[in-house]
């Protein structure tokens, strides 16, 4: 979560003041965060139907999207850092699987609630049916 603080510099400055000497920080984000093809056709139908998101929540992936920008927002913070790497990591969602988190939470839900509730009903009705013709490679 620490690209959607205004400010990470100075969250990670608060986590060094309350760290202990010699004490450690795991820190794990991610350079992107890119959305599935069933996710891109859930929004799809949301913009359709005139969703918005009330209020965006900010998203800073590019202040950490690199392990020379990480290292720099530690050593800025006045951390140490022991160790950065980047890792792929991939996850193949069921239809079942992304309506939960689209319906539960996120940027997703945010736009889903700006619909009336009629036109919300309607829309998972069909979106439910639309993401179970898509192919499996949708969903990773």
């Amino acid at each position: 979560m620490l690209f959607h603080l205004p400010d990470p510099l100075n969250a990670l400055r608060g986590v060094r003041r309350v760290l202990r000497p010699g004490g450690t920080l795991g820190l794990v984000t991610w350079a992107a965060d890119p959305d599935v093809e069933a996710s891109q056709v859930w929004d799809a139908e949301l913009d359709a139907l005139g969703a918005r998101e009330p209020e965006p929540i900010l998203r800073q992936h590019e202040l950490m999207n690199t392990t020379d920008k990480m290292a720099s927002l530690l050593s800025g913070a006045g951390l140490t850092t022991v160790k950065l790497w980047i890792e792929r990591l991939e996850h193949t969602w069921d239809v079942e699987g992304l309506f939960a988190l689209h319906t539960g939470f996120g940027r997703a839900k945010r736009k889903l609630d700006s619909l009336n509730e009629p036109t919300r009903i309607a829309f998972l009705e069909r979106i439910r049916g639309q993401l179970a013709g898509l192919p499996e490679e949708a969903f990773r």
